[in-house]
């Protein structure tokens, strides 16, 4: 068991040796301000085939699409063992809205259905800057329909739905939820929000203290987000770059995690706050020494693979009752 110190720039040894170790196998993230968006792209997905390695697939899973009137947005179904007819989490993954794949988040949703015994849908939405804003917001949306209309037809429980996402995959995933309407909403049971980016400022006290890039994300990677996936020049007052400061009554109950070290801390803990005052059931958590971005690394860092796993039993909480 590690041992947590009160230093709040304390960082995780497990996660430290982690990151020597993907180095020294040429597998480090890259930043988007200094390498190419394809280079990215390649470095995000060979990251996340060597830290899913470790976990075994489950029986079932199936890569389908879902057609909309705009695109045709492929998708990756985990099933449960055992279970006949599971609840349903849909799931966007992070990315700063211009990287990510299906198949570089396979090791840590496949946690999450054998923590949660509830089916993901991964949704592979559109990147930017290919695809800009608001792209992806409608593509999560017209899943959400599809899986409300047809989801019954792919043995899912259907009055039994959740919708999560880590990093710009848990803006979706809020934004997602604010943007149905009223009939649609009350189906959504859950949300499950990893380290979210909730407003666009980049001001707080903890971009200050751990936004400089020495934890991964960094004020200029979002800035370089903002105008080249956002267009936020153009597209400021849209209430859906900002959803801390919209109306959140109507929301479901959220599970919501972060590491001690991420810059979007104050975007987590303000988007509680609010989720109080509606008096919305959130159950919220800091995990310590952790970094933006760990939930991939459960098989290495032990306190990430606690995170997976609270969320997950709060996830079969939330879709059992």
């Amino acid at each position: 068991m590690n041992t947590v110190s009160l230093d709040p720039q304390w960082v995780d040894p497990q996660a430290i040796e982690l990151a020597s170790m993907m180095r020294a196998k040429g597998l480090a993230p890259l930043s988007l301000t200094q390498s190419s968006v394809m280079d990215c792209r390649r470095a995000i997905d060979q990251g996340g085939a060597f830290l899913s390695a470790p976990i075994p697939a489950l029986s079932h899973e199936k890569k389908l699409t879902i057609k909309t009137t705009q695109a045709a947005i492929p998708c990756k179904l985990y099933r449960p063992d055992d279970v006949a007819k599971p609840g349903l989490l849909i799931y966007a993954h992070g990315g700063s809205f211009a990287l990510g794949s299906l198949d570089a988040w396979d090791g840590v949703l496949r946690d999450l259905v054998r923590g949660s015994g509830v089916a993901v849908l991964s949704v592979d939405y559109r990147l930017a800057p290919e695809h800009p804003f608001p792209a992806a917001w409608d593509d999560m949306v017209a899943v959400v329909h599809a899986v409300l209309d047809q989801g019954q037809a792919w043995g899912i429980d259907p009055q039994k739905i959740a919708i999560g996402g880590d990093s710009a995959g848990a803006h979706l995933a809020l934004t997602t939820c604010l943007s149905l309407q009223p009939e649609a909403l009350q189906r959504i049971k859950f949300m499950l929000l990893f380290y979210g980016m909730y407003s666009q400022n980049i001001h707080t006290p903890a971009w200050q203290q751990f936004g400089q890039g020495q934890y991964g994300l960094s004020i200029d990677q979002v800035q370089w987000m903002q105008t080249h996936c956002l267009d936020l020049a153009q597209h400021h007052s849209d209430w859906r770059l900002n959803p801390v400061h919209a109306d959140l009554h109507r929301l479901p109950p959220a599970f919501m995690a972060i590491g001690s070290l991420d810059p979007l801390q104050d975007d987590h803990l303000a988007l509680s706050a609010q989720l109080q005052r509606c008096q919305i059931p959130c159950e919220q958590h800091v995990y310590p020494g952790l970094a933006h971005g760990f939930i991939r690394n459960g098989p290495w860092v032990q306190s990430a693979q606690r995170a997976v796993s609270d969320a997950a039993m709060a996830l079969a909480r939330a879709l059992s009752a």
